[in-house]
């Protein structure tokens, strides 16, 4: 991404990037400052406080598991049905 700031390092630019090429949010702590950097879409968003850290780790957390507890159940379901129709024979 051209357009981030020349005083970003290595560390942040790889997260920038990794936002950019997959569906994470990635996390980043300066080496130097020890500030928390957000990014996520290809976006920056540069020294964010405890509250909003962890606002956004609810959020997150809250969508994974909606998400994957879905797959969970559709499992099961698809197993309950397996098992049977395998007793049945």
């Amino acid at each position: 991404n051209m357009t981030l700031s020349k005083e970003l390092g290595t560390r942040h630019r790889a997260g920038v990037g990794i936002s950019e090429v997959s569906d994470s949010t990635t996390i980043i702590v300066s080496e130097e400052t020890g500030d928390v950097s957000v990014a996520k879409g290809g976006k920056l968003d540069r020294n964010v406080d405890m509250d909003s850290l962890t606002q956004l780790l609810n959020a997150e957390t809250a969508i994974a598991l909606k998400t994957s507890g879905f797959d969970i159940l559709k499992g099961m379901i698809k197993s309950d049905k397996q098992n049977k129709k395998d007793s049945d024979n």
